[in-house]
């Protein structure tokens, strides 16, 4: 039975390796893209002086709208570090943002890939590991999603095919199968390293598998929310605002151009009731970590979300845009099924759902996922060099 697996783990490895090699690199350097960011474009993200008291958002939304009247603000992303800038996310996008200093209302950077302070290695970076370079409009099928799907399932199949040829037939031998031998050559060294790192990073790199086709195809998503008794989500539409520098695995989509804007009464309007909610929910949240709105017309109601314990848990709020009195508070704990879902696939497949550490054993997966297929393919093609000079040999 081994030998079929084998086979299967050989021929389902060969067409897709250099694919599922490039998804794990580039998987790997975004778990750690804000931490990346921040380190390469510190003072973008950092205020020049911590001050005692930021601009109110009803003064400081109007200022950066005289500055970049053409575009459409989306939503407000707060920090509780006195130190970093807000984040002020455009229309429809999740990559696209405006940072901006509280404390003096300067603008530190406008990032919008291909036309101000873009950020080109995380921009080719993230469209590689979703969409394999491809662009697609919105609502269009997307061949780029569909081959990074298929080579994520196909990685799938090569774990699960990988574990069970591994699997020794007694408990015993388990402790040799995870030796890496370094006296016998340089073939015997990577075989080693093959097989017992390949065993060790595989329950992180099948969670990362499992959570990333959610985001794939629609039927997959369809039967793992209907599996937890969940209904099926618009996740572009209800999604938390991105900051710019928190990725999610939904699709890139650019900028809508509507000009639809705030008019010059209702951005302070719309300031002014951020700020009493804002003022409100520090005060009765003082662990929280970021808090971030979604904007809404004065006299609507406004998404929010609170985020706390380092980021690994989100609470939702909604606000009234008018006044900013909290209508409505809901802890993570009580949210609905798939609210829940929508932000555990995400914490979990980007490894923030235990702080560093998590991501630290992340990237340490994604390393070695990206070496396995490279390695494979060292062992295949000596395989073929060697059985190609035998024949010579005859």
């Amino acid at each position: 039975m081994k030998k079929i697996f084998k086979k299967a783990h050989l021929w389902m490895a060969l067409p897709f390796g250099i694919i599922i090699s490039i998804l794990c690199l580039t998987g790997g350097i975004l778990v750690f893209r804000t931490e990346l960011q921040e380190l390469f474009h510190h003072d973008r993200y950092y205020v020049d002086e911590v001050k005692d008291s930021t601009i109110p958002l009803e003064e400081l939304l109007p200022m950066v709208q005289k500055v970049v009247p053409e575009i459409e603000f989306e939503a407000v992303f707060t920090s509780t570090d006195k130190s970093k800038t807000y984040t002020i996310d455009l229309q429809n996008s999740h990559d696209n943002s405006i940072e901006v200093d509280p404390y003096t209302g300067k603008i530190k950077a406008i990032v919008i890939p291909g036309k101000a302070d873009e950020d080109v290695f995380f921009d080719v970076v993230s469209r590689l590991h979703q969409v394999f370079l491809f662009r697609t409009a919105q609502g269009e099928f997307s061949w780029g999603r569909f081959i990074t799907g298929v080579a994520t399932l196909v990685f799938g199949f090569i774990l699960l095919t990988g574990i069970i040829i591994w699997a020794p037939k007694k408990i015993k031998n388990i402790k040799e199968r995870l030796k890496i031998n370094l006296k016998k050559g340089g073939f015997r060294f990577w075989y080693d390293t093959h097989l017992a790192c390949g065993i060790v990073s595989a329950i992180f790199l099948l969670v990362m598998v499992l959570t990333a086709l959610d985001s794939s195809f629609g039927w997959y998503h369809r039967g793992f929310y209907a599996l937890f008794g969940a209904p099926v989500v618009q996740r572009v539409a209800r999604q938390q605002p991105s900051s710019g520098r928190q990725q999610t695995q939904t699709t890139r989509q650019r900028p809508v151009r509507t000009f639809q804007h705030y008019s010059a009464e209702e951005l302070p309007q719309m300031g002014k009731a951020l700020d009493v909610a804002l003022a409100e929910l520090k005060h009765d949240h003082p662990d929280a970590t970021n808090i971030s709105f979604k904007l809404g017309r004065p006299g609507s109601e406004g998404l929010g979300f609170v985020s706390t314990n380092n980021g690994k848990t989100n609470n939702e709020i909604s606000y009234n845009a008018g006044t900013g009195s909290i209508d409505k508070f809901t802890p993570f704990k009580n949210l609905a099924t798939d609210r829940k879902l929508e932000w555990l696939i995400t914490s979990i497949h980007t490894g923030r759902w235990g702080g560093i550490f998590s991501k630290t054993l992340y990237l340490l997966a994604t390393l070695i996922g990206t070496i396995l297929p490279i390695t494979g393919y060292y062992f295949y093609f000596r395989k073929v060099t060697k059985k190609s000079k035998n024949k010579n040999l005859i």
